[in-house]
This record gives structure tokens, sequence and C-alpha cells, in this order.
């Protein structure tokens, strides 16, 4: 892995609108974000990172949980760190895990995690590096270089407004249990459209539980700051193909977005067409910060 200097998020980001300083302390509680890079397109996706962080200053820990994609590979782990006094902590871990979706490609991650969280909101750096094996020998090594990333305290804004133009907004869904999921959402920089959204979510299906990563495609933002998009796709596996349908509705406002996202999926066998598993549709909101 290539060597990049440690930052830490002690400096102003830029274009972030916030500053980390030594007057707020770390709060107890949800924080999330990440970032989506201003060449990213639904078409050709490239680099995001999601990151969400449960903090307890109390207890001195930190639970991370971040995902930095490249277009070469992903790189994705949860794990529970020491949190400093002034709310910095460091990760690096190493992670073997299965490819979804590919039944004898496994992968291996090493991962460096950098930030700092100061009063509701945070900034820091990752980086990462993943080896694909089929069958023991290598693929493929996947560099993923150093990525800035930024997180908040979601909060509710009732009031209406239009959004801030060449802006990402960072947050959470309202699906916390056991590990916060973090949203990102990037306005073009005329402010007239939504570019991208990318989140997790975790869904209840008739054989099981599944957590995803779902990138959304932009959207038109109406005059009043409000957009809706409803996007269908389907997921191929060895044996079956599963159908989403997800639809997403938001509102712009003063200091951020909230919104809403529905998703359902029916997996049906590639044999004969029947129905193997369905997720029913389910609501969560979303709430985020520039």
């Amino acid at each position: 892995m290539r060597g990049r200097a440690r930052i830490l998020a002690v400096a102003t980001v830029a274009g972030a609108g916030w500053t980390a300083g030594a007057t707020a302390a770390p709060i107890a509680g949800d924080y999330g974000g990440g970032t989506i890079a201003a060449g990213f397109t639904y078409a050709k996706t490239g680099r995001f990172t999601l990151i969400g962080l449960r903090t307890d200053p109390a207890a001195g820990t930190a639970l991370v949980n971040v995902r930095a994609d490249n277009r070469c590979g992903v790189a994705d782990v949860v794990r529970r760190v020491p949190l400093a006094p002034d709310g910095s902590f460091t990760l690096r871990a190493t992670a073997r895990k299965r490819v979804q979706n590919q039944r004898f490609q496994r992968k291996t991650v090493r991962i460096v995690v950098f930030g700092r969280v100061d009063g509701g909101a945070g900034s820091g750096n990752v980086r990462a590096r993943v080896t694909y094996r089929t069958r023991g020998r290598i693929d493929r090594v996947c560099r993923i270089r150093t990525q800035g990333w930024q997180v908040r305290v979601p909060s509710a804004e009732p009031a209406p407004a239009a959004p801030r133009a060449g802006t990402v907004y960072h947050g959470l869904t309202s699906q916390r249990v056991k590990r916060p999921r973090p949203i990102v959402l990037r306005v073009d920089r005329r402010g007239r459209r939504l570019k991208a959204a990318v989140f997790q979510h975790r869904r209840a299906c008739q054989t099981g539980r599944y957590s995803y990563t779902n990138i959304s495609p932009g959207a038109r933002i109406r005059s009043d700051g409000s957009f809706a998009r409803t996007e269908r796709f389907g997921l191929g596996f060895s044996n079956a193909v599963e159908h989403f349908k997800v639809r997403m509705r938001g509102q712009f406002t003063p200091n951020g977005v909230r919104g809403t996202i529905t998703i359902g999926t029916i997996s049906r066998a590639r044999s004969d067409g029947r129905v193997i598993d369905r997720c029913p549709a389910r609501r969560i909101s979303f709430s985020a910060h520039p």
C-alpha cells in the first residue's frame, strides 16, 4: 500500500462549512455521512465513502461502520475502537470475507481510518487495499487511495428551502439497530438536480435479514426544494434474479435534507421464474446536513 501522510480532522475541511475546534467535546450518539466524489455518476459510479459512528465518550469507545468504494473494489468493516478525550480515533483492521454474488471468490481487506468528532460533527480520512482471490489464486489487487469524509448528527428541520449548489449532505437513516447506517447525497453545481444518493439499508426477507448498499440515480429538484425518484433494477445470482423497487422522496431545508425511502424486492428462480423469496416493502426515513 502506498503510504500517505496521516491527516487528522482538526483542520477546516474545504467547503464543509464546519471547523473542528477544541471547544466542543464529542457527544454520545450516532453520526453518519461519508463523501461522494465530484465526478461521480450513476452510470460509471466512482469513488464514495460511507461511514457511521456510534460514540460513547464515557466508556471511551466508538463503533465504526465504514465502507470505501472505488471502481476496482470495496473495503468494508465494522469495528469498535478507543475514543480519545478530544474525540479522535484510529482504526486499523484486516478482514477476510466472501464477495457478494461471487460463489468462489474471497477478499482480504486492509483498511486504515483516522477521524475526530467534535460536538455534532466530525471528519477524517480512509485508505484501503483489497485483494481478491478465486479458489486461492489472486485475481486483482485494488488500492483505494486516501478519501476524506465527514459525518453529522442529524436533527429535525421542518421548514422547506432550496438546496445548496455543489454540496454533499451527510447523515443517517432511521435503521440504527446494532450499528448506525449512513447516507450521503450530492447536489449538482447548479442546485437543480440531486446527482446521486448512496445509503446502507437492512432488509427483512422471508429467508432472513440482509444488508446492502444502494446507489440511487439523480432526480430533478423542484422549485420548493423537494424531489422524488422511483427506480427498478435486478441483481443477478447464480440461481435467481432479485428484482428491486426503490422509492425515494425528500425535501431540502435551510440546513439539511430529510425524506423517506421505501424498498421492496422479489427473487425469482432463473430456471422457471417462480418466486423463491420476498422482502416486503418497508419505509425508512433519513436526515442529513452539509
